[in-house]
């Protein structure tokens, strides 16, 4: 038979009230239960009868939880209160608890709610030392420290006068030790602290021990038990103080607040490789917050709409809009559930500073945060008041729109539904890699994409909608090589509704593509430079401790020392793990260097001689150098750094022997190829080529290989460091690669460094690099 409980809960509705009394029935009870909401029917409520348990809100619209705590040590001490929050809280959680609550409870995990009533039952029928016979406030400590940990916090309880500080198992856990393992003093926790956040945090925490503040909060990192930096909230209060109002026990909490930092780190979008590629874009370019402010324009965008950059700063988007429906229906276009799709191109007109009007095609999408939270939005606007006007009745002038049709930078074309090309213009062969419109007419428009499905798919979608406004198109040229294109299509259909032709143009959106693919990787690389320089200077200081010790012991051990031998490895490590330290800060590009004016044959030649002896007999080597060479400005050390690395990695990729080729030089960067590269210049180079007859690599290895610690080699046999010391040595010096590589076809690096005016022949021998040449002819 069932024990019936008398519950009185406070605060919660009725709905909740049932929920709680159903999970309580899962137990051995029957519930009978009585809601109230103010002092006053509590007390009422306590004086009609005796209660086995009250369940409370911690937030109350009436009164709060300590006052009811209060009511009930008045009238009616020995029963139990539980509070059941929404939200955690551990200052809410220490003060219910201090004051007297039997437990703290999530309602995201009300199946502790049961075990919590049997707990404080029990606790209610024992005597009332506790069921052990230990004091009360010992009972207190245990209550407070279960409740933290069961709620996913960290918790810390610091005597003061003995400096012994109570760690709890999830503190532990954050850092990474075992239960038990870290010493509960408070020198082992200063030694954790971050050496630039010790002042902070000492001043904050002695500023509320001397009673200044209300409470102790800070944001810091602790280190953890592998020696990673885990950004932390800590959060605690006095809650005990002598006489004399001296601090004797402060009780607080840790949260881990690791990835809320990464996530403030990722959202810096000025950048130095952004303003780059921002301000060198060709198209309008805006971004606004959530609300549809602007917050940055590029050049582009000011010459277009005839504004200053601080004039648009904090308006609305409204402004630029010869219609305020036209801004409306863009600002809520309908996109899916998830809000995230980047919104088809259209057509819109807008309005200059002056009042002017002109058409633009508009095309959004969402700028989200490091947890997908969108904060704003990034709009590419493309005037085409040219186009426009193209398309509009030419009167039966016939020659002036072939001269338009010829000479239109879009692609404009007619097709047959089988996709035959009936009619282009030159822009439409260009973009697609035909030699001319001859050639193109004799093609087919379907094959310019492999996909089987992609024509029925295509005609299947012209007949249900009639036309495609921006339709974004991923395409193949000629060559191979993808191109994005977006396309404006309409179908013409004859009288039984059957397609009889397709009209249209189209216009070549892969430039776009790739300075949003370049400014991800370089947003990603200086990033990664970042961290491993900061990683580097820290492993350097420890490494410099380490050695320095070494070479201690070794000065006052005698030959015969058994522990001789040990202290010699140790230096030997540390001076290994000195060059992978060297190389990391290479990569990041901290390292120290002394550039002077060098002759780059003579580095090859004498780097070439170690070569012989390092690459081995199996591999031919051969140099190809251009005897009227120009001079760059750089460290030699770091030149042999460079041409060593890219050797072994050659010799490696060669296992059963090969060809080594290591070229120079001079060269013209024009714009086009300089455009593929972040903060490349056109201009005079001197190109440094290393190419190898290996096993090659394939596209997804292509796109890593400068990354720190990224090796497609066994395990203990490389480092990972080799490509990311030549990156980072290369941009060090305004220069930039290009690596050309095939799964079975070998590899080739180019190098370009700056080359110097000054200097003998440097106009002789010398190879253009042209953007759609930039494979060169050394191989």
């Amino acid at each position: 038979m069932k024990k019936t409980l008398h519950v009185l809960i406070i605060g919660h509705s009725e709905e909740e009230a049932a929920m709680l009394c159903e999970e309580l029935g899962r137990g051995r009870y029957d519930i009978f239960r009585e809601r109230v909401y103010s002092s006053s029917t509590l007390i009422e409520a306590l004086s009609r009868q005796s209660w086995d348990l009250v369940i409370s809100e911690y937030k109350l619209p009436r009164f709060s939880v300590l006052a009811a705590l209060e009511l009930l040590r008045k009238n009616a001490p020995a029963t139990p209160l539980i509070v059941v929050s929404e939200e955690r809280d551990e200052e809410a959680l220490v003060a219910a608890i201090k004051a007297g609550a039997r437990d703290f409870i999530l309602k995201q995990r009300l199946e502790r709610l049961l075990p919590a009533v049997e707990a404080a039952l029990a606790e209610k029928n024992a005597p009332a030392a506790g069921m052990d016979g230990g004091p009360p406030s010992r009972h207190f400590d245990e209550r407070l420290k279960l409740a933290l940990e069961v709620n996913n916090s960290g918790l810390w309880d610091w005597n003061v006068e003995t400096g012994e500080i109570h760690f709890s198992s999830q503190w532990e856990a954050m850092l990474g030790f075992r239960e038990g393992e870290f010493t509960p003093n408070l020198y082992a926790w200063e030694a954790l602290l971050h050496p630039e956040d010790k002042t902070a945090v000492n001043h904050a925490l002695n500023e509320h021990l001397e009673g200044r503040t209300p409470y102790y909060e800070t944001e810091h990192r602790l280190k953890s038990r592998k020696g990673e930096w885990v950004w932390v909230q800590n959060r605690g209060r006095v809650v005990e103080r002598d006489g004399e109002g001296r601090a004797l026990r402060v009780i607080g909490t840790y949260t881990d607040i690791s990835s809320r930092k990464r996530a403030e780190a990722s959202l810096r979008l000025k950048t130095a490789e952004f303003e780059t590629i921002f301000n060198a874009n060709p198209e309008a370019v805006v971004f606004s917050n959530n609300k549809r402010e602007i917050t940055l324009v590029n050049p582009a965008f000011c010459a277009l709409f005839e504004y200053a950059p601080d004039e648009l700063q904090g308006k609305s988007e409204e402004i630029l809009y010869a219609d305020a429906k036209d801004f409306r229906n863009a600002a809520n276009p309908g996109q899916g559930a998830n809000g995230k799709e980047a919104t088809p191109a259209r057509e819109i007109l807008f309005k200059k500073k002056t009042g002017q009007t002109l058409t633009g095609e508009r095309v959004e999408t969402t700028v989200e945060d490091a947890q997908g939270n969108r904060i704003g939005f990034l709009v590419i606007i493309r005037d085409v008041s040219a186009r426009k006007k193209m398309a509009a009745p030419l009167n039966g002038q016939e020659t002036n729109y072939r001269r338009l049709f010829e000479e239109d930078l879009t692609g404009n074309f007619i097709i047959s539904p089988q996709g035959a090309i009936i009619t282009c213009n030159p822009s439409f062969a260009r973009i697609f890699g035909f030699a001319s419109v001859d050639e193109a007419m004799k093609g087919n428009f379907f094959d310019l994409n492999p996909d089987p499905k992609f024509k029925a798919s295509f005609l299947e979608l012209l007949r249900k909608e009639k036309k495609l406004e921006s339709h974004e198109l991923e395409l193949q040229r000629r060559d191979g090589k993808i191109v994005f294109v977006v396309q404006n299509v309409i179908g013409e259909f004859g009288e039984n509704g059957d397609l009889q032709t397709i009209r249209g143009y189209v216009f070549d959106d892969t430039r776009r593509r790739e300075i949003e693919s370049q400014f991800v990787q370089s947003q990603k690389m200086e990033s990664l430079g970042t961290l491993a320089g900061s990683i580097a200077h820290d492993f350097n200081n420890l490494l410099s401790v380490i050695s320095a010790n070494s070479e201690i012991l070794l000065m006052k051990m005698n030959s015969e020392d058994p522990l001789r031998k040990a202290a010699e490895q140790i230096k030997q490590t540390s001076r290994q793990a000195a060059i992978l330290t060297h190389q990391i800060l290479t990569f990041s590009r901290k390292q120290v260097v002394q550039p002077r004016v060098i002759d780059l044959n003579e580095v090859v030649e004498n780097v070439a001689k170690i070569l012989y002896r390092l690459i081995g007999k199996d591999i031919e080597m051969h140099t190809i150098l251009n005897p009227d060479l120009g001079k760059v400005k750089i460290d030699p050390v770091q030149i042999e750094q460079i041409i060593i690395n890219l050797a072994v990695n050659a010799r490696d990729a060669m296992p059963g022997g090969g060809k080594l080729t290591i070229g120079t030089n001079n060269v013209t960067v024009d714009k086009e190829m300089a455009g593929k590269h972040i903060d490349a210049q056109p201009g005079l180079y001197v190109l440094l080529a290393v190419s190898d007859t290996g096993t090659g690599m394939d596209s997804e290895t292509l796109k890593h290989i400068f990354e720190p610690f990224f090796t497609t080699k066994k395990k203990g046999k490389g480092t990972g460091l080799g490509l990311s010391t030549v990156y980072g040595i290369v941009k060090q010096n305004k220069g930039f690669i290009d690596v050309y590589s095939k799964p079975g076809k070998g590899s080739i690096f180019k190098i370009y460094l700056p080359r110097q005016a000054e200097g003998q022949g440097q106009g002789q021998g010398q190879e253009r690099v042209a953007g759609a040449g930039e494979k060169g002819t050394m191989n």
